[in-house]
């Protein structure tokens, strides 16, 4: 499979914890580092961008 596009990484002064890649004009997808009893946990959220 071949994957074409762009993907935007960005990474804002919200705090250190924090990855942000947005794709296009519709979605945003979050990472966060948490802390988790077995070391760090990796959240990933997908946040739509389009009213919806």
């Amino acid at each position: 499979m071949t994957l074409a596009g762009t993907l935007l990484c960005e990474v804002r002064g919200v705090g250190p914890d924090l990855l942000a890649a947005q794709g296009g004009w519709w979605y945003r997808g979050e990472y966060r580092l948490a802390p988790d009893p077995a070391g760090t946990l990796l959240v990933h959220q997908v946040r739509l961008l389009d009213g919806r």
